[in-house]
């Protein structure tokens, strides 16, 4: 097959969904099929040997150059990875005059309560039946609900979740990564991922840790990002690790930017994976923490509910929904980031849309639990790894994308 998957930003920093397209791309390829990814943006040392083709919407004729080459091209399949971002957007109006195969993978349609898209989703009724197919995340997420209620066939309609790679973390090689940021090696480890962007939670998991009754505990924030939340961040995390109280129990946070391979190996070398985010589709974090073994703790966003469902491998945290962000933590958000979400696509700061926030006491009762009880840990770590092994590694993900392409061709 001759397959085109387009996405905003095929480069590492724009997190997750250039790594599921990454992956089951290059997954793909290994199976034998032709792939070309359209995009806006490619890291600058990138050595694949997929081909990708670029588009600067900021110059003249650069969207009418795009919408030529997906009327005029002969590929076999094209898929829109996300709504709400040009590579897909600009695709939207000409679905009709495309002649291949035409996949939707929504991953979520976080602005979907926004007021300023409205038109959009009254528009994406008609569009979503113009797809050949779409494939949720999830069966349950108001994506896959939108699409019921507004009658897309349920023949256009199926469900493969997200995964994480056998590859990487099949046989994890531990470099020791405790020993090289200076934690004590009797430390618990709690890990969080994810980029700084002010809605990853990364605030809850501070106040989470800090407010714990725990000792000998280490938490570990990794994420790119050098902007208002990345800087609050730090701020809070020295103020928290030059108190007495933390002095005397033995706690301290660490945030760092860490390379690919140190921080799968992180994973395994952690204990705990702690994720109070606000908002989410379905979260690679969680089974990337399957896959290294290790339990996680995460409030209910996205499919993360359908996810404990899957694995039995983490525990909800209880967690408030449809909370407004203030406007004045949206707007010293904008003032710090402007240039940064602009590069990468970003618009989460919308103060139409709604996020979810942890109960900070209840969660913190849980997570100080999980903490004291090592037998618990091994169990929930044990299930996760069996379930990503069994289902969610990248590879088998990839195989399910290839049988939905065939049949479509078929």
């Amino acid at each position: 097959m001759t397959i085109l998957h387009t996405v905003k930003s095929y480069s590492s920093l724009a997190g997750g969904m250039y790594e599921v397209v990454r992956q089951i791309s290059e997954n793909l390829k290994k199976r034998g099929h032709e792939i070309t990814i359209a995009s806006c943006r490619k890291p600058d040392n990138y050595s694949s040997n997929i081909n990708v083709e670029l588009f600067d919407f900021s110059k003249e004729n650069e969207i009418k150059r795009y919408q030529d080459y997906l009327i005029d091209s002969d590929f076999d399949i094209i898929t829109n990875f996300a709504a709400q971002q040009p590579m897909t957007d600009l695709m939207l109006p000409i679905l009709q005059k495309i002649k291949a195969k035409k996949v939707f993978v929504p991953t979520g349609f976080n602005a979907l309560q926004s007021k300023t898209h409205k038109t959009y989703f009254e528009n994406m009724k008609t569009w979503l039946a113009q797809y050949d197919l779409n494939i949720f995340l999830s069966n349950n997420y108001q994506d896959i609900n939108f699409a019921r209620i507004n009658n897309v066939p349920e023949s256009k309609i199926t469900i493969i979740p997200n995964g994480a790679s056998k590859e990487e973390f099949f046989d994890i090689k531990t470099l020791n990564i405790k020993e090289k940021l200076k934690i004590n090696k009797n430390n618990l480890l709690i890990l969080h991922v994810g980029s700084f962007t002010g809605v990853k939670g990364h605030y809850e998991a501070i106040e989470i840790f800090s407010k714990a009754n725990i000792k000998n505990a280490t938490l570990l924030l990794i994420g790119n990002g050098d902007n208002f939340c990345s800087k609050k961040t730090k701020e809070e995390s020295e103020k928290l690790n030059s108190t007495v109280s933390f002095k005397k129990n033995n706690k301290n946070i660490l945030i760092k930017e860490l390379n690919r391979e140190d921080t799968v190996s992180v994973y395994k070398e952690s204990d705990i994976f702690l994720f109070p985010s606000n908002t989410e589709c379905s979260p690679i974090v969680l089974f990337e923490a399957m896959a290294a073994g290790i339990p996680f703790l995460t409030s209910e966003v996205g499919n993360t509910k359908e996810i404990i469902e899957w694995s039995n491998g983490g525990i909800l945290l209880p967690t408030y929904q449809n909370i407004i962000l203030g406007e004045n933590y949206i707007e010293k958000i904008k003032k710090y980031l402007k240039k940064f979400l602009i590069r990468i696509g970003f618009n989460l700061w919308n103060p139409d849309i709604q996020y979810a926030k942890v109960d900070i006491n209840k969660s913190i009762k849980i997570f100080e639990e999980l903490c004291l009880n090592t037998k618990k840990r091994k169990e929930l770590g044990n299930n996760g790894r069996e379930a990503w092994l069994n289902k969610f590694t990248w590879e088998k993900i990839s195989e399910r994308y290839e049988a939905e392409y065939m049949k479509l061709l078929n």
